[in-house]
């Protein structure tokens, strides 16, 4: 059964007393007896949560052995005199989150880059960052890796070339930098900027691996097309064309020269743009791909021969089976596989998808039912058993069956139940899985799960059963079997009434299991949902 709630350990209890009498605590005493650089940012953690936080008791936490610190738990508490402390005490921080840190002046943050000359990783979203932050980014961080600047309303286009290139010094900048996030930074109306902004980064970081903004497609065809002397960069910057000289490039003939980038994730792509994406980044691991309807998805894919994580997005509800030569070439290498708003009109589409790909870390379906075409001559033999299904890398598994206005037919919802059966069985390290609004009970596909002599689902952690049929007998089997089950969802189940959930409540008490429980009731249906 799940793990039964157990003594904390003494450091938390320790670390917990310090944190609750802070304002009495001789902060000097805790200071000079050198605490461990962990244990701070684990008092850290728990000074955070605590309502009687104040920017004092943070302050006296800032101390020269912390490595990290995250102050996105509490941005209200965060200000001018806050950087001003981290500069002079925390000069061997690595990483820094201050996501939302909005009172921090641009001022002090370019003072505090400046004495953060060891920083990995760095998060400057929704905060005061402008251009000459990023400047001072761009000529103190030179071990940055990664940064995120979301939604920072001073920025501008232009600004991003301060991270890559120093034109008073005429020296490039964050050479180690890999990934970078910039969501949020808007193109000037009417205005290339923006684009030939991404385009210098990705010519200048030689070390760029990932840059998230929906211009980047725009950006990477400027570069792919060979249209570099139609950007205009500002006075003291290189052009793109000076700076593509030191690119890799190969040669061949007019139509195959192209240039090498090294980006291994794409996000939010069209599928017209993935030759663009095969031809310029050889070596992508990751691909999130919005599948058109005309578009030459299934060639472009087979390209990739890098690519272990695809996350497709169907927008006019293709069939599922459109994606069985992808699956049946690429299957074996991945290991994450999200498809989302694809229709399933054959029976055994879902088992054929999952049966391409057994090594999956991850994966996730969002479907709907299709009316199946008209297929003369043809007989399918539903009533076979199709072969079991073994995933002995999965982790995380969703499935979401939206099937409102094409109910399955009772053939295909046993069909995915038999699927869904013989998945559950053989992924011994499954920690995460999400059903929801599957077309029949789950009664019965659970207690073929755990059948004795059956150990499936033994690392077991969170189980969300939202919108589905499921009674409290079955719920009960859950919390019996051998699992490390912490967290269940039962959001509008309609066989899980109130009393129902008072009664696990009761049990999880009694038995002091470590389970939090999130029910909410099943709504009463409206005039519009009634079938008169």
């Amino acid at each position: 059964m799940p793990k039964r709630k157990t003594v904390s350990q003494l450091q938390k209890l320790c670390l917990e007393n310090v944190a609750n009498n802070m304002d009495r605590a001789w902060v000097k005493d805790y200071r000079q007896n050198h605490l461990a650089g962990s244990l701070v940012l684990k008092l850290f953690y728990i000074v955070a949560k605590t309502e009687q936080r104040t920017s004092a008791m943070l302050h006296s936490l800032f101390l020269p052995q912390l490595k990290e610190l995250y102050l996105s738990k509490c941005p209200e508490l965060v200000n001018e005199v806050t950087a001003q402390i981290i500069t002079m005490r925390c000069k061997n921080l690595s990483t820094l989150d201050l996501k939302k840190c909005d009172l921090i002046p641009a001022e002090a943050l370019v003072n505090l880059m400046k004495g953060l000359p060891h920083l990995v990783a760095l998060d400057l979203s929704e905060t005061q960052c402008n251009t000459q932050v990023l400047s001072a980014v761009g000529s103190s961080c030179q071990h940055l890796q990664k940064l995120d600047i979301l939604n920072c309303k001073r920025l501008l286009p232009d600004s991003l070339l301060y991270l890559a290139y120093d034109p008073v010094a005429s020296s490039f900048c964050c050479p180690a930098l890999q990934q970078l996030r910039v969501h949020g930074l808007q193109p000037i109306p009417k205005s290339q900027s923006l684009t030939w902004a991404l385009a210098f980064l990705l010519l200048a970081l030689p070390r760029l691996r990932i840059l998230i903004h929906d211009l980047l497609p725009e950006a990477m065809c400027l570069i792919h097309n060979q249209h570099l002397d139609s950007a205009q960069m500002p006075s003291g910057f290189p052009s793109l064309v000076q700076l593509a000289q030191g690119r890799p490039f190969l040669h061949g003939n007019e139509e195959q020269s192209r240039y090498i980038l090294g980006l291994k994730e794409v996000f939010n792509v069209s599928e017209s743009f993935l030759p663009v994406a095969s031809a310029m980044c050889p070596y992508l691991e990751e691909a999130t791909v919005f599948q058109e309807c005309n578009g030459s998805f299934l060639q472009s894919l087979l390209s990739f021969r890098y690519l272990t994580h695809l996350s497709v997005f169907s927008i006019n509800g293709r069939d599922l089976a459109d994606l069985f030569a992808v699956t049946a070439y690429l299957g074996p290498q991945l290991q994450s596989l999200w498809c989302k708003d694809f229709g399933y009109s054959d029976a055994l589409s879902f088992h054929t998808l999952l049966s391409h790909c057994p090594n999956l870390q991850e994966f996730a379906a969002f479907l709907h039912p299709q009316v199946p075409p008209y297929r003369p001559n043809i007989a399918l033999d539903h009533g076979t058993s199709p072969t079991s299904l073994k995933f002995p890398l999965l982790c995380y598994f969703t499935l979401d069956l939206f099937e409102k206005e094409n109910p399955l037919s009772c053939q295909h919802a046993t069909q995915v139940k038999n699927c869904l059966i013989s998945v559950f069985q053989h992924s011994p390290m499954l920690e995460i899985m999400s059903l929801y609004r599957l077309p029949f009970s789950l009664d019965n596909l659970f207690e073929k799960v755990l059948e004795p002599p059956s150990h499936a689902l033994a690392n077991l952690i969170s189980l969300s059963l939202t919108e589905n049929e499921v009674s409290i007998h079955t719920i009960h089997l859950l919390l019996s079997a051998d699992n490390e089950l912490s967290f269940l969802e039962l959001h509008r189940c309609p066989d899980i009434n109130k009393r129902a959930y008072e009664e696990l409540r009761q049990r999880i008490s009694r038995q002091g299991l470590e389970v939090r429980i999130n029910w909410e009731e099943t709504p009463s249906p409206t005039e519009n949902d009634l079938p008169f």
